[in-house]
């Protein structure tokens, strides 16, 4: 019996120590993904993280609410961005509360989430004459939350209505007769 508790307690305190440890860092994923060109501090992680989560906030949908973009963003800008679009953006994200500063007045870190809408809006909208950086930064981290998203397992299932293979076989059936079956 004694054996046993000390098995217990050995394992409790190493999963203890594993969640302690795991918890300190917030951007701890993305420092695991030994990314070899993209090399963000802290602040630039807590930017990128809430402009993609401005952009398109997919964490409304009660089964994506503890997701976030942010690692596979990096990921796709680290190994798949060729070298001129990948300096840009690093470029872009390092100096966009400066350069967000200069246009509006106000750092980008220090505005409210309205403030920080009509940015977006205007952005995406290209009426704001900033640098090709910034709007790189933009960009890129619209098209890779929307590409994250519509990868999820979540909008595959219930908004694309994948099915695996080898899915349903419907040979003799009347054209008329057909409905989406996932609508049942």
């Amino acid at each position: 019996m004694k054996r046993r508790k000390a098995i217990r307690n050995l394992v409790l305190f190493s999963l203890g120590t594993g969640v302690i440890y795991s918890c300190r860092d917030k951007y701890e994923a993305v420092k695991l993904l030994n990314l070899k060109y993209v090399q963000a501090k802290s602040e630039h992680l807590d930017l990128l993280d809430d402009l993609s989560k401005l952009i398109l906030p997919f964490q409304m949908i009660p089964k994506l609410k503890d997701h976030t973009a942010l690692p596979f963003i990096l990921n796709n800008v680290d190994k798949i961005l060729n070298a001129e679009n990948r300096e840009l953006f690093i470029k872009g994200y390092k100096s966009f509360d400066i350069e967000i500063a200069i246009l509006t007045g106000k750092k980008y870190s220090e505005m409210e989430d309205e403030e920080k809408q009509v940015l977006l809006t205007e952005f995406n909208e290209k009426r704001l004459v900033a640098s090709p950086a910034v709007y790189m930064v933009f960009d890129t981290i619209k098209s890779k939350t929307i590409q994250y998203l519509t990868t999820t397992e979540y909008y595959q299932r219930k908004v694309n209505y994948y099915e695996m293979v080898p899915g349903r076989y419907l040979g003799d059936v009347l054209v008329t007769e057909l409905k989406n079956l996932n609508d049942e």
